[in-house]
């Protein structure tokens, strides 16, 4: 074995120790070194304890820092070797008997670093450990023989120390039991973030030992998310322990012979372990439920899941209330279109109504104002139109507004064919509906066989024309009257023949029968129609028409209402007219005189003052 000095190391030191020459005003008496010697190669012998020093095996970084967290040392060669081995025997318990209790960390030197020693510390401090405490070293003279005794023991306690240490099994056997009192202890509940961080944090430090796993998650702090605060609980609840109780049992088989005995010992220590075991696995669910309910991250994270659950159910009674919102107002819409609708169809169809109204009572006056329909009370039979109030009524039933109107809007465009026209088209309608007889063919005069009149049946027309009295009678009335004069003929045969003749005669020719002549008096229905005419269907302000003015549309209205035979002139009407408004005036002030009167009996009969009397009017 060779050690090599370096030149540089061997040169500070002697420039440490160098004395101060004198030109350095050193005192008196001292002498300095003038020259040192090269360096030498010496040959040194393998023995004594710096030899073992030197050759020691040194800890990791990772051994260091655990030695440095556990215990503050710094984890060098000096945290496992005992360098006074007088004092540490007398302060360890030497018993052998006692070996159970011992703790075989110290024995070795490793009590520093316990469950962190390497198998090479383990070996290396064995070695030590023999060479400083051999029996063969008990002759020291200074030895008393308690010391050796106290040696003895002691170096049997270093062997099984290392028997048990050495060995895996029997090694985590100690190494489960090997803990302090605050390593089994779980922290207490608490609701400070700062002691749950300190406490907790700790107590899961010290029990990440007996986990079987490569990398162990940490407790973390505040500002741990979610993911990682769930990944470290589900990592302890998970986790395996490699923890073993079967140091402590109380009797072991291999002590006994007997095979019964071995068994019923193995079966006690198993239901032992077992036991302890359990109690074991409570203490660490004890501990992480613990830790869990005073955990203020689990209680931000249950908060937050809460409060997004609440949110959830928010946003889904809204998009309910939302959805109930729009159909309740979808069918509002759709209730408010119908309602429309059917306001819309309603007044359409009440415009419908109103214009048809209008249409038919336009078409109705038409008519009339033209001659096309028959007067029952007509003058002249023979000029009387084929239509009947009936037939104009069943026309302005059954057609159309718009036909209704087009024939109206004909007459009033011509004047002179457009009525023609409409009567023509109106005939055709009534054929068609079947309003019009067979016998009604005739009115344009072309008539069948019954038509054909003798001398003596054209003498006995012409006799009833002139005997016939046609006041007060319709012309159904009065055509029936001359039809029974006549064997053999009908109203309506005389009516045709009536027609035929005044064809016959031209539209200037002779009348079959004239006109008569109306009376001087009033008859009592005249009076009564006159009396409405003038006040209600035709009041001063009327527009002429036609017909003529107000009076003469006074006196069609009276003729055709009152059924007279004779048509009164519009001088008759305005005569009759004031005269009632003079019987009217003279009535009223009738009236008021008898008013008048009556008051004045009453007073009479009263007694008062005649002064007081109220005067007659007029007077």
């Amino acid at each position: 074995f060779s050690l090599q000095v370096d030149i540089t190391t061997v040169m500070a030191a002697i420039d440490m120790l160098a004395l101060v020459g004198p030109s350095t005003g050193a005192t008196d008496g001292f002498r300095g070194i003038k020259a040192v010697s090269a360096p030498t190669t010496t040959t040194v012998v393998p023995v004594g304890q710096w030899y073992f020093n030197n050759i020691a095996p040194k800890p990791d970084p990772s051994t260091q820092d655990d030695a440095q967290d556990i215990d503050g040392s710094e984890g060098d060669s000096a945290a496992f070797v005992v360098a006074n081995p007088d004092t540490y025997i007398k302060t360890l318990n030497t018993d052998p008997m006692k070996w159970r209790d011992q703790d075989h960390y110290a024995m070795l030197g490793l009590k520093d670093i316990r469950l962190k020693a390497s198998q090479e510390h383990i070996e290396y401090a064995y070695k030590k450990q023999t060479m400083w405490n051999h029996p063969d070293k008990k002759s020291r003279g200074d030895w008393t023989d308690a010391d050796r005794e106290t040696a003895d023991g002691f170096f049997t306690c270093i062997k099984k120390a290392y028997e048990i240490l050495s060995d895996v099994t029997n090694r985590r056997l100690y190494d489960s039991i090997d803990v302090t009192e605050e390593d089994d202890i779980v922290p207490e509940k608490t609701k400070v973030p700062a002691k749950f961080y300190k406490n907790f944090g700790k107590a899961f430090k010290r029990n990440e030992r007996w986990l079987i796993a490569d990398e162990i998650p940490q407790l973390g702090d505040d500002n741990a998310t979610g993911d990682e605060v769930n990944a470290f609980y589900e990592f302890w609840y998970a986790a395996e322990s490699w923890r073993e109780f079967g140091y402590h049992d109380e009797e072991h088989a291999a002590d006994n012979d007997s095979r019964e005995q071995k068994r019923w010992i193995e079966k006690k220590n198993k239901a032992a372990r077992k036991r302890k075991q359990k109690e074991e696995k409570a203490r660490m669910l004890r501990l992480i439920d613990n830790a869990i309910a005073c955990d203020p991250r689990i209680r931000r994270i249950r908060e937050e899941k809460k409060q997004a659950k609440l949110r959830k159910e928010q946003e889904r009674l809204d998009a309910i209330a939302k959805e109930k919102e729009d159909k309740a107002r979808r069918a509002q819409e759709e209730a408010d279109a119908a309602a429309a609708a059917e306001k819309a169809e309603r007044e359409k169809g009440k415009a419908e109504k109103e214009a048809a109204k209008r249409a038919k009572k336009a078409f109705v006056k038409a008519c009339r104002r033209n001659k096309l329909v028959q007067n029952e009370y007509e003058d002249d039979p023979s000029t009387m139109p084929t239509m009947t109030e009936e037939m104009v009524d069943a026309l302005k039933q059954a057609m159309p507004t718009a036909t209704l109107q087009g024939w109206c809007k004909m007459i009033q465009d011509d004047a002179e064919q457009g009525p023609k026209q409409v009567e023509v088209a109106c005939i055709a309608e009534l054929t068609k509906m079947g309003k019009l007889q067979a016998d009604a063919d005739g009115a344009d005069g072309a008539g069948g066989a019954d038509d054909e009149w003798t001398q003596e049946e054209q003498d006995l027309l012409e006799k009833a024309l002139k005997e016939v009295d046609r006041p007060g009678k319709t012309v159904e009335m009065y055509l029936k009257a001359i039809a029974a004069t006549i064997p053999n003929k009908s109203a309506a045969q005389v009516l045709r023949r009536l027609k035929t003749l005044k064809q016959k005669s031209g539209a200037g020719g002779a009348q079959p029968t004239a006109a008569p002549v109306a009376p001087s008096a009033w008859t009592e229905e005249e009076d009564l129609v006159l009396i409405k005419a003038a006040s209600k269907v035709f009041p001063p302000g009327t527009m002429p028409t036609e017909v003529g003015d107000r009076w003469s549309q006074i006196a069609h209205y009276v003729h055709i209402h009152a059924h007279t035979a004779w048509l009164r002139t519009a001088k008759e009407v305005t005569a009759k007219v004031k005269e009632a408004q003079d019987v009217a005036k003279g009535l009223q002030k009738k009236k008021e005189h008898h008013d008048d009167f009556e008051t004045f009996q009453r007073h009479k009969d009263a007694g008062k003052d005649k002064s007081d009397l109220p005067r007659p009017k007029g007077k």
